[in-house]
């Protein structure tokens, strides 16, 4: 597999369902992202969804998915629905679970919970290797694997094997990590990547303001993609890059911009 691009549902959450293939399909993306429960409510079968990224000429690059992986009271029906997801994934012939972590919450405490986590990752992790699929860890402002010392934390603590990690660049900016440093760090075990553009990236923002007023479209903000891509590019990364923009007053103009972006910018840096 090459490198490939795929765009992901949440900027066109508003918009129906086929809408958004469509767009992504006439916008010359290799695939979508696109959460399992989104897609079995609109469509009555995988068959039928199948059947549909086949007609737009796309692929499934992916689903997110989250759980709270620190309750270990949890963990057996976190493991059962886990293989609900990895079945629609290995049907839908996408190789990648992007865990999102949960919400930061009072009394959390980082070698206790993200230890608890990281056990049930490990588990859910070598199951996944069953079906074909590799997962990996998403860090999210507001979650509790948001800071540089957590990410470290949760990537040390879990097994190379079964765990890799799937950046987003944003996340990283506007947590207060360094995004190219936090990347190259774990390069070897990226799996999956996000692009998001930010202003001020590797500055925290305060939590009584909004990360998301620092989102731009991609090449509109601070983040050095041409380096993330060349790092990329060094480990003969093959897989997928997905486009990602939370909110936008335009959705569909910025994702025409943030494409000519990945056209002009990005992808002769794979091709060289």
């Amino acid at each position: 597999m090459t490198v490939k691009f795929s765009i992901c549902r949440i900027l066109f959450s508003r918009f129906d369902l086929k809408e958004f293939l469509k767009i992504a399909h006439e916008l010359s993306f290799d695939g979508v992202e696109i959460g399992v429960k989104d897609v079995m409510t609109y469509f009555s079968s995988i068959d039928l969804y199948k059947k549909t990224l086949e007609d737009y000429g796309l692929k499934h690059s992916g689903s997110y998915w989250s759980a709270k992986f620190y309750d270990k009271q949890l963990h057996d029906k976190i493991i059962e629905e886990s293989k609900e997801v990895l079945n629609f994934l290995s049907k839908v012939e996408s190789d990648r679970l992007i865990i999102g972590p949960p919400a930061r919450f009072e009394g959390f405490i980082p070698d206790k919970h993200l230890r608890i986590m990281a056990e049930i990752l490990n588990k859910i992790g070598k199951i996944a290797l069953d079906y074909g699929i590799k997962i990996g860890i998403h860090n999210h402002y507001g979650t509790i694997v948001e800071s540089s010392n957590e990410i470290d934390l949760i990537m040390n603590l879990t097994n190379p094997d079964y765990v890799g990690f799937a950046p987003d660049t944003a996340h990283l900016g506007v947590s207060g990590c360094n995004v190219v440093e936090s990347m190259r760090k774990y390069l070897d075990r990226i799996v999956y990547v996000h692009l998001k553009d930010v202003i001020r990236p590797g500055e925290f923002v305060p939590r009584t303001e909004k990360w998301t007023d620092r989102l731009r479209d991609l090449g509109q903000g601070e983040i050095d993609f041409v380096t993330i891509a060349k790092m990329l590019k060094s480990v003969n990364y093959k897989g997928w890059l997905a486009y990602e923009q939370d909110i936008s007053p335009n959705p569909l103009e910025s994702a025409k911009k943030s494409k000519e972006y990945i056209d002009k910018v990005l992808k002769p840096i794979f091709a060289k």
